[in-house]
């Protein structure tokens, strides 16, 4: 009945969708006339230049009026096109760079124009080429992956922690901070994307140590036209999407319906993902505009599993074995594999939300409520049954009012959030008929059942205030105030009927204070330094606590006795740009208490299972380094009444280093899964005319994969083409290749404490210890995109 469930599931998403599309077809939007009408006029048009809030409007600057400097330019550089203009809810893209300039730290500022001229199939090609941000897939294009700022959330399985995923600035993460699937949320119907690494997304409420990432969605306004994209490529990938919206009156809405399929590199790697996103705004007045958001994501996973390094360099396309990692079971291939087992997980997220924002006097007041329902069917080991229901209120203030004379930007913010879940566990069989076919998986009796609940109320207030008549310098206190609730109720079934369960419940509650104190100066109009100290703060989830180790808990509890992960942390850095030069650089240095690990259990009679524990203390630092370079213009097309033609460089370098201080276990050792060096480029010859084309390279230097530090995926070098035509309006096409040296590597591993005992006890060569995801071989896509 579940499957039948999530084909109807699936059928309604794509009537509905449908049907909003024709009818934006019957009545297209007319941006134009919105802007003639004076009651309806655009955000953009009505927006302070400095660090306000959206929304803060030139009519208010009685009470808010300050000279601001320049917006600094960022990286990498971008296109903004004209129409797409921002709303009291939601930022245009110019409006969205001048917040993040005014953050005495990190950002990252990504347009859907940049990523859209090569394969945009998930958050990993999106987020490429990203100062500050590693994020790699463990398999296709719809699996999981690893995705970590300043070393968070380093070995979290499936999932992420210590790292706020917001669509629209509303949470998508639950209250126990877990999002079990970062790919939830919906990047082709995004218009850009926004990143405060680290300590810098404390005006969203975030005090972890790996800051943020928000997606904006199009509006009726900012997309006033219909969109049709369709992708294809290597290994049976295949990617499409049809996007409308427009303006009807003070009401605009924007829906897009995309699907992405690919059978995968690996054997049993396939997935299909369909998603839909849409949102409807109202503005009845120029103070007020409310938006109700709507996303549903049904996703298909087959897994394909780890294997050994030696399969990585040999055959990298195998699925990996079943049992994988467990010492003392023997040679793993005498196993079934995630294949023959048929290991895969099918999710199906809805999440319904709402967005209201009122100018007042001096400044502007968001609310915000969502709620977001997740359900897995994951048969693994053991099969399981899972659903997660979030719900949320956000209530924000912000003020461009002067205080004491000086120009200062003030945002005051609450965020109550609250999750839901329950689980049930079943034995899985895997029966063998022949020596090469297995019937799997096999419903076995209950062994489980869990419900959980997580409540998590923050309260946060952040001032920029500007020293200096002249704005140059600008001090940015900050405060960060979070009580953490969890309480589960876990039984145990017996092995034989009847199966009632014994029940054990547990409350665990964690509290956090996180203050910090920022410095900018500007000395000129494209040129900034900055610097700031602050705390961060990450009470364990539910993942940490209770999933899916309940096999492994004490007698007599409902959850391990974690401790919350807290930190300090000191940055400094600059942005800018030179002439052809743009430049965004920061240093960090982060010492980092019970730092949340996840790791594999080395248990014989439990195999893959993972658990999380408190590390002895740690130093995360690191450069992240953002150069784009105009080379060369007027090489073909130097005209002085028409654009010139130029080659252009940009890249993105990271230097990571978190390591052990003193452990009496691990000593000095680098923390598994991230490269110590990082680095992704591209040379682009860009023509006037929407033609570009040029390499790009990535480049690792290694990273360990266990925390004795006894294997290592070794260093490598990938490198590819992209080739393109990019319009405004009508056709726009790109070709990529990808790896075309077929360069054989891993992307990520499964960590575990030491890979070198496991080998030892199970009797293999360390080479063979199943605990690498290898990545994609040579590959090539194309696609074209048309915009009417």
């Amino acid at each position: 009945m579940l499957w039948k469930r999530r084909e109807l599931q699936r059928w309604i998403a794509l009537v509905w969708a449908l049907g909003l599309i024709l009818l934006g077809q019957v009545n297209p939007g007319r941006a134009e006339e919105r802007s003639v009408d004076n009651s309806i006029s655009s955000g953009s048009d009505r927006r302070e230049e400095p660090a306000s809030s959206p929304g803060v409007q030139k009519k208010k600057q009685n009470s808010t009026q300050r000279n601001d400097p320049e917006p600094v330019e960022r990286l990498p550089e971008v296109v903004v096109r004209g129409k797409e203009k921002g709303t009291l809810t939601a930022p245009s893209p110019e409006e969205a760079q001048k917040t993040l300039e005014q953050i005495p730290g990190g950002t990252n500022y990504i347009t859907a124009d940049e990523y859209r001229k090569y394969r945009p199939a998930n958050n990993f090609d999106v987020l490429a080429y990203q100062p500050g941000v590693y994020a790699v897939p463990e398999w296709g294009v719809t699996g999981a992956g690893v995705y970590t700022i300043r070393g968070q959330g380093l070995d979290e399985l499936d999932g992420v922690t210590g790292l706020l995923f917001m669509q629209d600035g509303l949470p998508l993460i639950g209250a126990d901070n877990f999002i079990h699937d970062p790919v939830l949320n919906d990047f082709l119907g995004a218009q850009y994307i926004t990143v405060e690494r680290g300590a810098n997304a404390f005006d969203w409420g975030a005090a972890t140590l790996g800051g943020a990432i928000n997606m904006v969605t199009y509006t009726g306004i900012s997309h006033p036209y219909t969109s049709l994209y369709a992708s294809t490529g290597s290994y049976g990938f295949y990617q499409g999407q049809i996007a409308t919206g427009g303006v009807e009156g003070p009401s605009d809405y924007f829906v897009s319906l995309d699907d992405t399929r690919q059978y995968g590199f690996r054997k049993h790697a396939e997935g299909y993902d369909l998603r839909l996103i849409s949102d409807v705004g109202y503005r009845p007045s120029e103070d007020i505009e409310t938006r109700f958001y709507f996303l549903f994501v049904s996703q298909n996973q087959k897994r394909p599993g780890t294997v050994g390094l030696n399969e990585v360099e040999n055959d990298p396309t195998i699925p990996g074995p079943i049992d994988a990692p467990s010492p003392g079971s023997g040679p793993f291939h005498s196993f079934p594999n995630f294949a023959q087992a048929d290991i895969k997980s099918d999710i199906t997220f809805y999440r319904f939300a709402n967005k209201t924002s009122f100018l007042v006097d001096d400044g502007q007041i968001d609310l915000g409520l969502w709620w977001n329902n997740y359900e897995l069917l994951h048969p693994t080991i053991p099969l399981l049954y899972y659903v997660d229901n979030d719900y949320g209120l956000l209530a924000r203030y912000v003020s461009n009012a002067m205080l004491w004379g000086h120009s200062n930007y003030l945002n005051v913010g609450m965020i109550l959030q609250g999750t839901t879940q329950g689980e049930t566990d079943f034995g899985m069989d895997v029966t063998q008929i022949s020596p090469t076919v297995f019937l799997g998986p096999i419903f076995g009796p209950p062994q489980a059942n869990s419900d959980r609940i997580a409540g998590s109320p923050t309260f946060y207030i952040l001032d920029r205030f500007f020293i200096t008549d002249d704005d140059q310098w600008s001090i940015v206190p900050a405060f960060n105030f979070n009580w953490a609730y969890r309480r589960a109720e876990v039984g145990t079934f017996p092995s034989t009927p009847p199966f009632v369960p014994s029940v054990v419940a547990q409350t665990l509650t964690y509290t956090g204070y996180n203050p910090k104190l920022g410095l900018i100066y500007q000395p000129q109009p494209n040129m900034q330094f900055f610097s700031n100290v602050a705390t961060s703060y990450q009470p364990p989830s539910f993942m940490d606590e209770l999933l899916p180790a309940a096999v492994l808990l004490p007698a007599g509890a409902a959850m391990f006795p974690l401790h919350a992960q807290y930190a300090i942390t000191y940055e400094l850095g600059t942005r800018g740009s030179y002439g052809p030069l743009r430049w965004d650089f920061s240093f960090y240095r982060a010492w980092v208490n019970n730092e949340l690990l996840q790791l594999f259990s080395t248990n014989p009679q439990f195999p893959l299972v993972p658990f999380a524990l408190n590390a002895t203390p740690t130093i995360h630092e690191g450069v992240e380094l953002g150069i784009g370079l105009v080379l060369a213009q007027g090489i073909l097309e130097d005209s002085k009444e028409r654009p010139k033609d130029r080659l252009v460089y940009q890249m993105a370098l990271n230097w990571s280093d978190f390591h052990f201080v003193n452990d009496p276990v691990y000593h000095e050792n680098h923390l598994p899964t991230v490269p110590e060096i990082y680095y992704q480029s591209y040379i682009r010859y860009e023509h006037p005319s929407g033609l570009y084309t040029g390499p790009t390279f990535t480049i690792a230097d290694g990273y360990w994969a266990d925390l004795a530090n006894t294997s290592r995926q070794p260093g490598y070098v990938v490198w590819g083409w992209q080739f393109g035509y990019a319009r405004e309006k009508g056709p726009s096409i790109y070709l990529e290749l990808r790896n075309l040296l077929d360069k054989r590597y891993a992307w990520a591993p499964m960590a575990v404490p030491d890979a070198s005992a496991i080998a030892t006890s199970s009797g293999v060569p360390i080479g063979e210890v199943p605990i690498y995801y290898p990545a994609d071989g040579r590959a090539i896509y194309a696609g074209i995109a048309w915009n009417f």
